[in-house]
């Protein structure tokens, strides 16, 4: 960011900048708001110490700790990161997998201008396995150093021109995608990327809640169950609520539904899935049921 001092003396002062080694940006550029103080200080002073995102790594310190990295052969600025405990024992990949992410770099396409704009965003994949919430995985996006629901305006980050809001304290400061299962879609109404839904229920394929006929009344019109999760899903946005979409995640990463006809299988981080011999996924992260069967939706990286 632009106000950076890295100029290092025995004095308080960094010669008429006040504290040295700090940042401290432009309101509304870099910074949420205008400054009252300077420095990490607390209350308002703190307005230019923003972080965008905290997660959690690991469980303890009594694990081996893994940094996961799987690199895209087709772009060379994409990469998906993954903390794991791979000695730790688990029952689900929640035990023992934490969080998953990827930083925005769009130097390949489409570009901008790194003197003039920062990235300042990043995205993170979270899982939920199960209960009432349901089975999905959601990808978050970060559009600025923002940190809650809604935020100042931060005009220099790469992705500002998505800050929709009413005023500049009351910009977005992430988009979500939720994507879950073909087999429980129906059951959460539309809020999911339609283009992605894949469902052999006539009843769900219209695409919304309680619209359509049921197969119970036509049972002729089911399509065969191997169409929920054969579908191996390629050219995820960063968001589909970005219209246009900034930047589309490399065709080797992709997102595999799928559906085993028993309880309690334990799906991991490395594990792979084979479409054919010619294509090999591995898995990065995944969310699934284990309650009758084991069925959710893996996020993946193509290694053959």
């Amino acid at each position: 960011g632009t106000g950076f001092h890295p100029y290092d003396e025995t004095s308080t002062y960094d010669q008429g900048h006040y504290y040295p080694n700090s940042w401290r940006g432009v309101d509304y550029q870099e910074l949420l708001t205008k400054m009252t103080g300077q420095g990490y200080g607390s209350g308002s002073s703190r307005l230019h110490a923003y972080h965008q995102r905290e997660f959690i790594i690991s469980s303890s310190n009594t694990f081996q700790l893994d940094l996961s990295i799987f690199r895209s052969a087709l772009d060379p600025n994409f990469a998906v990161f993954s903390y794991r405990h791979p000695d730790k024992s688990s029952t689900d990949i929640d035990d023992n997998t934490y969080k998953t992410f990827f930083l925005h770099n769009f130097t390949s396409s489409p570009g901008f201008d790194a003197n003039e704009l920062y990235v300042g965003s990043m995205t993170q994949i979270d899982r939920n396995l199960g209960g009432a919430a349901g089975t999905y995985l959601r990808f978050r996006s970060t559009l600025g150093n923002n940190s809650a629901a809604y935020d100042y305006v931060q005009s220099r980050s790469a992705l500002a021109g998505y800050m929709s809001g009413a005023s500049t304290s009351t910009v977005d400061s992430e988009v979500e995608d939720y994507y879950w299962p073909p087999t429980v879609l129906n059951n959460i109404g539309d809020s999911f990327p339609h283009f992605y839904y894949r469902n052999n229920d006539v009843n769900a394929s219209v695409g919304l809640k309680g619209v359509g006929v049921s197969t119970s009344t036509y049972p002729m019109s089911r399509s065969p169950d191997s169409l929920n999760y054969n579908a191996v899903v390629k050219g995820i946005p960063l968001c589909t609520s970005l219209i246009p979409s900034p930047y589309y995640l490399p065709d080797d990463f992709v997102l595999i539904h799928f559906d085993y006809n028993a309880p309690d299988q334990n799906i991991q981080q490395w594990d792979t899935i084979t479409v054919s011999g010619s294509e090999v996924y591995t898995v990065i992260d995944a969310a699934y049921d284990q309650t009758t069967r084991t069925k959710g939706i893996a996020f993946c990286a193509r290694t053959t």
